[in-house]
């Protein structure tokens, strides 16, 4: 049993690559382990973790580049009024009226040139 964990062992080492390996055995559990990439339809996949064959988590990595900024949102909800102004001197606020260039009028006279 400890020679077949030693070459299991053995084996996860080498398949630690972006390949997807699994091992194999015979139907019923028995044989030798053997690393392929499918097992054959006489052999069953032996999980490596019911092996003890997994170690400890490592180290978190790096955090990535900040993705790229989503939608505006939805608006949210109008919020309650604000407080009531302070009253002026002269009384209560009057409103703006815009005067045009038509409701003016000149009260000059022209000088007559000498």
């Amino acid at each position: 049993m400890t020679r077949r964990l030693l070459a299991a062992t053995f084996l996860i080492g080498f398949a630690s690559q972006a390949d997807a390996m699994m091992l194999c055995t015979g139907k019923h559990g028995t044989g030798t382990l053997r690393m392929r990439d499918t097992c054959s339809s006489h052999e069953m996949q032996v999980d490596p973790m019911e092996l003890g064959l997994q170690g400890p988590p490592g180290d978190p990595g790096e955090p990535g580049p900040p993705g790229d900024p989503g939608s505006p949102g939805d608006p949210g909800p109008a919020g309650d009024p604000g407080p009531a102004g302070e009253a002026s001197a002269g009384g209560p606020a009057q409103p703006f009226v815009w005067a045009t260039a038509s409701a003016w009028t000149c009260r000059c006279s022209a000088s007559p040139s000498s």
